[in-house]
């Protein structure tokens, strides 16, 4: 992880007398969320849906949340579901971490990542460069949940 981000990155690799030079990634553009708002109010209970703008698609996308509601979603426990970059993702109903007697903050993340196979590296090898972007928002307070 790099504190900046310059989409297109060189790689060069030496082990012992291995070395791969000149590999170039070219990084999926910064995507910018367009709904829900930041710190928007959201029922948990039923399907939210969530859109970004980008400028192209990038070869893999992940949705995320840091809840631990019911339902599937990004797992409800913060784990990373594999999504299509379309650029609109409708989170299931329960996915939401909330509670019953009060408000929630959720956090939902969506990662975008390019990966290219160096010419000449051991098997398997890969490079990713990808791009997240996180927005917070609020699970209403629910009955039954």
């Amino acid at each position: 992880m790099v504190a900046n981000y310059d989409e297109v990155y060189e790689v060069n690799v030496t082990s012992g007398a291995d070395l791969i030079s000149n590999v170039y990634v070219d990084g999926p553009d910064i995507h910018t969320f367009t709904a829900p708002m930041l710190g928007a109010s959201l029922d948990s209970t039923v399907a939210n849906t969530l859109t970004w703008d980008r400028g192209e698609a990038a070869q893999a996308a992940t949705f995320r949340d840091d809840g631990n509601g019911n339902g599937g979603g990004g797992g409800g426990n913060g784990g990373a579901l594999a999504i299509s970059d379309t650029g609109s993702y409708s989170i299931p109903a329960l996915t939401l971490r909330a509670q019953a007697d009060q408000p929630t903050t959720n956090t939902l993340r969506i990662v975008r990542s390019n990966t290219v196979v160096p010419k000449g590296a051991v098997a398997g090898s890969t490079v990713s460069v990808g791009v997240s972007n996180e927005l917070d928002v609020v699970a209403l307070a629910c009955t039954g949940c």
